[in-house]
C-alpha cells in the first residue's frame, strides 16, 4: 500500500486510419490520457542552476515514481500530478524497478 501524494496519468497513442486506396492516412493518429493511478512522488534532484542552450536558465528536476505492483504501465509517456490536481509535467519512463518485497513498483524520471 503506498502513501499517495499525486497522480499519474498513461499517454495512449491511436492509430490514424489508413485509405486502402490510396495508402494515405484519412485520419492523423491521435492522444489521450488513462485514468489517473494513485502514486506516491519523491523529488530525488532539483537543479535550479539548468542551461538550456541558448543559455536561458530553468528548472531541472528528477523524480521517483511509486505505484502498487498490480498498476500496468500502459506507455513510455506519462504525466505526473500532485494531490491538489496541479501538473509537475511531462515525462518518459527511464527505467523501471520491480520491488517485490513491499508490493510495488518504482520509476525513475
Amino acid at each position: 500500500m503506498i502513501i499517495q501524494n499525486g497522480t499519474i496519468e498513461f499517454k495512449i497513442q491511436e492509430a490514424g486510419a489508413i485509405d486502402p486506396e490510396t495508402g494515405y492516412r484519412s485520419q492523423p493518429s491521435s492522444a489521450s490520457w488513462s485514468e489517473a493511478q494513485p502514486a506516491n512522488i519523491q523529488v530525488v534532484k532539483i537543479n535550479q542552476l539548468a542551461q538550456a542552450l541558448g543559455g536561458e536558465h530553468f528548472t531541472e528536476k528528477s523524480y521517483e515514481v511509486y505505484l502498487e505492483e498490480d498498476t500496468p504501465i500502459l506507455s513510455e509517456r506519462f504525466r505526473l500530478r500532485d494531490i491538489t490536481g496541479k501538473p509537475l509535467g511531462e515525462f518518459s519512463v527511464s527505467q523501471v524497478v520491480p520491488l517485490e518485497a513491499v508490493g510495488m513498483k518504482r520509476i525513475l524520471v
